[in-house]
């Protein structure tokens, strides 16, 4: 790991994705190592600079425990990802935890924006969190109408925000970030968040 990682730590725009590509690849592989029904492995387990990026796509890991134990409903899987990032101590990485469980709803068999998983949040934080998640996968996979659809949806200004953040930062990270990120969008809020977002691109609500 130490060696994959290498090449990119001085960058640090570039690097998270670097990191991302790694635990991607572990998964891939079918993740060997991964104790039995541990939904965190093994992202609580690395060093700290890592261990943000290890959420991004933890869903790939989190795929094979449940398959192991059987589990196949999306609403108990989702409860149990719930569940795990409650356990964490941390907040900041509680809250990339909680950001995951977002980016790993849309990949559910039945994921619906009326009925996402960031609902499942009480905190203003943690349910932005899982927005931002939300969103950002969406976007990855050019499912703009989706996401527009859940920012205007979102009543909370926070949660709002934290919503088009999600999907602009996507584009953004990929170069692709222009003045169609609005296309599909009713009313002025997505074409306000963007300005907002372009005057700085860093100054994010919530976590990467």
């Amino acid at each position: 790991f130490r060696r994959a990682t290498r090449p990119t730590r001085r960058h640090a725009r570039s690097r998270n994705g670097c990191y991302w590509g790694v635990f991607m690849e572990h998964a891939i592989r079918g993740a060997p190592g991964l104790p039995d029904g541990d939904l965190l492995w093994p992202c609580l387990s690395v060093k700290a600079p890592y261990q943000t990026a290890c959420f991004h796509l933890h869903h790939l890991v989190q795929a094979i425990v449940f398959e192991r134990m059987g589990i196949t409903e999306r609403e108990q899987q989702s409860d149990m990802r719930v569940d795990a990032c409650a356990r964490i101590t941390g907040p900041s990485l509680r809250l990339a935890c909680i950001e995951h469980v977002g980016y790993a709803s849309t990949y559910v068999p039945g994921f619906r924006v009326t009925e996402d998983d960031c609902s499942r949040f009480g905190d203003a934080q943690d349910r932005s969190a899982c927005l931002f998640g939300l969103t950002r996968a969406l976007a990855s996979y050019d499912r703009f109408a989706e996401a527009h659809q859940l920012c205007t949806m979102q009543s909370d200004a926070q949660h709002k925000r934290a919503c088009y953040e999600g999907l602009f930062d996507r584009l953004y990270a990929t170069n692709d970030l222009d003045d169609r990120a609005c296309d599909g969008s009713t009313g002025p809020d997505c074409r306000m968040h963007l300005d907002n977002f372009l005057k700085n691109p860093d100054d994010l609500l919530t976590v990467l």
